[in-house]
């Protein structure tokens, strides 16, 4: 499943979109203000709906009355922001989310507006709004006015809707069920699709932790914990590792002494032993093995005899499915690898399995750790990590302004190197730029916001 076609109605009150995405590669581009990254983060937002977070509420921050989705199957999903008022004078209360689906075929879409059924039962000004809010499990909110909370912690005043969206439904007593229902059909189509935001400030992330009413927030750079990522990846991967080895390794005698398996031709011997050789050097390379041994494997390829045939079968075959559970990792490494040394001048990546990576430069040989790199070189680390290691077939990436502190010929590589990402991941892209290096003369993948809509 991926999507065809994002629409958006009265975006910022004004602008009415209609994007078709192209087989891998759409790029978005326009003037400053026409909704490039509103767009994105829009997207991102209703895609994030079925989880249980606080990203769904970002959904409400953006200014829009529809979005809708066309995908590969022609069905279609309408989501409409829409204000329930409290009161019937005023224009107080709360934005809700309303659905439709339409599938391939049907003229009539199904429609879902969790509030419907409260529609006529607006209340008057002097009902007493503690039978709609409650806040008691929240201790440092306090009622000032009819529509006004004081939030304690924050040192901020807050109307009825912006209470709702900051601590979410739960101090919504009457409502809270029903406004944030996502109907099951729903979550069951946008969960086909999955989502990934790379936005322009991707070169710092955000830790929070709480201490009593209290949340810390402190900044880290995205780097490091890339570079804790790879680390921990390559922890799990050489434990699977040596749980297979030690699983084969315990059957191999039956195996020899019972004559079991397939025996090949001394050729195919020498053929797959090299073949290992080769792959052992590239693991050994990304970080992945450690090779001790200074074994001449050509000498011993020579002194293969026809008694050895059954013994080194069984080795060869067995050290191929030992060696298979690096097959996908190492082809997603050697490629962030390649990218990232075909770019880095001066610089080579070395890949280690306590830190995750770090540089050392060619000429002196200084080793550089991650967040010593120069922000474009960050920038373009977290930008291939997110593609590579964070996508599949059915991932659409939201990438934007992948221009940001690159130099002009990484900007004009990077739709070429971007598609051979895709051919291994089989993601799509999405993505919002003001670079013409970016598109390259590649306008057949373009889309164009206008002030006109």
């Amino acid at each position: 499943m991926y999507i065809r076609e994002f629409r958006v109605k009265k975006l910022f009150g004004h602008y009415n979109y209609r994007i078709e995405f192209h087989d891998s590669i759409t790029i978005l581009h326009g003037p400053n203000g026409s909704g490039k990254t509103t767009v994105l983060k829009i997207l991102n937002a209703i895609f994030a709906l079925p989880k249980n977070t606080e990203q769904r509420f970002d959904l409400r921050e953006n200014d829009f009355s529809e979005a809708s989705v066309v995908f590969s199957d022609s069905t279609e999903l309408y989501i409409e922001k829409k204000l329930f008022k409290l009161f019937q004078k005023e224009e107080s209360g709360f934005t809700y989310f309303a659905y439709k689906i339409k599938k391939a075929g049907e003229t009539v879409p199904t429609e879902y507006d969790p509030m419907a059924k409260f529609q006529d039962k607006k209340l008057s000004d002097d009902f007493e709004l503690n039978s709609i809010v409650h806040t008691r499990d929240i201790p440092y909110i306090e009622r000032v006015d009819i529509n006004k909370w004081y939030d304690r912690k924050n040192g901020v005043l807050l109307d009825t809707e912006e209470l709702v969206y900051r601590y979410g439904t739960r101090v919504l007593r009457r409502y809270g069920g029903f406004v944030e229902v996502i109907p099951d059909e729903v979550k069951n189509l946008l969960v086909k699709v999955k989502v990934r935001f790379i936005s322009s400030d991707r070169l710092m992330v955000e830790k929070k932790t709480k201490e009593g009413y209290q949340e810390k927030t402190t900044i880290e750079k995205r780097v490091n914990e890339i570079a804790g990522e790879i680390a921990k990846r390559i922890d799990t991967i050489t434990k699977d590792y040596a749980k297979r080895t030690e699983a084969m390794d315990r059957t191999y005698p039956y195996r020899v002494i019972r004559n079991s398996g397939n025996v090949l031709t001394i050729e195919e011997i020498k053929e797959k032993i090299e073949n290992l050789e080769r792959k052992r050097q590239l693991l050994a390379e990304n970080g992945l093995l450690v090779e001790n041994d200074e074994m001449n494997i050509s000498e011993l390829l020579d002194e293969i005899k026809d008694e050895n045939r059954l013994n080194l079968s069984i080795y060869v075959q067995d050290t191929e499915k030992k060696l298979s559970v690096y097959d996908k990792f190492s082809e997603y490494i050697t490629l962030f690898r390649e990218l990232i040394d075909s770019n880095f001048s001066n610089k080579e990546m070395v890949f280690d399995s306590k830190k995750g990576f770090y540089f050392v430069t060619k000429y002196s040989n200084t080793r550089i750790a991650p967040d010593k790199l120069s922000s474009g070189e960050q920038q373009e680390l977290v930008m291939f990590y997110q593609l590579i290691f964070e996508t599949d077939k059915n991932t659409l990436v939201l990438i934007d302004e992948p221009e940001l502190s690159l130099h002009i010929k990484w900007q004009l590589d990077y739709i070429e190197q971007l598609k051979r990402i895709i051919g291994i991941t089989g993601c799509t892209c999405l993505m919002a730029t003001h670079s013409p290096q970016i598109i390259n003369g590649n306008w057949n993948m373009t889309m164009a916001l206008t002030h006109e809509g």
